[in-house]
């Protein structure tokens, strides 16, 4: 009876209540006294930003190459805008095809080294569309429990059974395998490089057990390609296990030029496969022609030269080396996601206001976004910054932990 309110002010009254739940919702998942400062970028993407209207060094972007504001990309993408127009007005129906988009897949196919890609409008629907197109309720997914919510949301809307093995936890991973044997498909998830903290997936060791146990790899790739193996493949290459990875996905927001979009590339069955089955083309608009303009020559420079992957990882590997010396807890790796271990949140939060202050923007990462044990700032470095940046920050993070207690002070 409570449910049908028709009296005077009935919804007035549920208005409020609704709110008061959504209120406590959020308090649940925040701490208010430590909310997250808002910054307005108002400038383009670079080694240096303009934030809140100060100028800043950007240690928090996904510009791993540098090819944000890149003057090629820039340029393809005005050519992209001025010959293919500002909009298609369209779904993708797989009956019509920019021939832009079908250029990029092809750009994506080669530099990888797949036999097919498919590109969308986004890494979310990249995976909304992905898991329920194949995947039915005699099948089960295999995720790492620290796969991003991306991947969670697109297994969620699917038939299989969901199973969550440990954390880069092989031995688990062999139990849920042997657990699933009378299931007619099983996929193993995972990321190839976890954003929150640059910590590579042991990929030779899950291609091991999908071998083994007859199971499908699909990688997330999105902080891997551009970035790691000998020609900037991803981690798939870096392991030395490309050709035994059914399917990658990858964002073009990251390494390739920064942009909404993102790919799944494989075995040509399953992509062709997944094009004619997903729905999530039908039901949203393609890329912009300029965007993926744009993509296709991020990927044409990362596919000839060397360069700008060799200066990132350099770059990447003083910065951390400096950050160890004066005592700051990393993760160890080589990924240029730095994560700066720091326990109390609060000190997470300090550090990154006072760095800004200090000219650095370095954002700190708490709970809910990591578990409470990986807490900290999360540094991103880029090929476009110099030494002389890397050493300016590092002075920075060094004085800035001096006065909050981070670091002891020099006798």
């Amino acid at each position: 009876m409570g449910l049908f309110l028709n009296g005077p002010g009935s919804k007035a009254v549920m208005e409020k209540k609704s709110k008061a739940i959504v209120e406590q919702q959020f308090l649940k998942r925040t701490r208010p006294v430590l909310e997250k400062t808002a910054y307005s970028l108002q400038s383009p993407q670079g080694a240096y930003v303009q934030l809140n209207r100060r100028t800043v060094l950007n240690l928090s972007s996904h510009n791993y190459l540098g090819l944000a504001n890149d003057p090629m990309v820039v340029h393809a993408a005005k050519e992209g805008l001025k010959d293919r127009g500002y909009g298609l007005a369209s779904a993708t129906t797989g009956t019509v095809t920019l021939d832009l988009h079908k250029n990029l897949e092809n750009t994506i196919t080669a530099f990888l080294q797949t036999e097919e890609s498919l590109i969308v409008a986004s890494v979310v629907e990249t995976y909304t569309g992905l898991f329920q197109a194949f995947l039915g309720e005699e099948d089960a997914v295999l995720s790492d429990t620290l796969n991003p919510p991306s991947i969670m949301d697109g297994i969620r809307l699917c038939e299989a059974k969901h199973y969550r093995y440990r954390h880069k936890d092989m031995s688990d991973l062999e139990c849920v395998l042997k657990m699933t044997a009378d299931c007619r498909l099983r996929l193993i998830v995972t990321c190839g490089v976890f954003p929150m903290d640059g910590q590579l997936a042991p990929l030779a060791e899950i291609c091991r057990l999908a071998d083994q146990y007859d199971a499908i790899v699909l990688v997330d790739d999105a902080h891997g390609i551009g970035v790691l193996g000998e020609r900037g493949r991803g981690s798939g290459e870096s392991c030395g296990v490309s050709s035994r990875i059914d399917l990658v996905t990858g964002a073009l927001g990251m390494a390739m030029g920064g942009t909404p979009g993102g790919f799944i590339s494989g075995q040509k069955g399953l992509i062709n496969g997944l094009r004619q089955s997903s729905y999530t083309g039908f039901e949203s608009s393609p890329l912009p022609p300029m965007v993926a303009a744009g993509a296709i020559k991020a990927f044409e420079l990362a596919e000839s030269s060397d360069v700008l992957r060799n200066t990132l990882l350099n770059h990447t590997a003083f910065f951390r080396q400096g950050l160890t010396r004066m005592g700051y807890i990393i993760k160890p790796g080589t990924h240029p996601i730095i994560p700066v271990l720091i326990d109390d949140e609060k000190q997470a939060r300090q550090l990154s206001l006072l760095l800004f202050e200090s000219g650095i923007y370095a954002e700190a990462v708490v709970f809910p976004l990591v578990p409470e044990g990986d807490m900290g700032l999360r540094v991103q470095i880029s090929a476009l910054h110099t030494e002389e940046d890397l050493s300016f920050a590092l002075d920075q993070f060094k004085s800035v932990g001096q006065t909050i207690g981070l670091l002891f002070p020099e006798e």
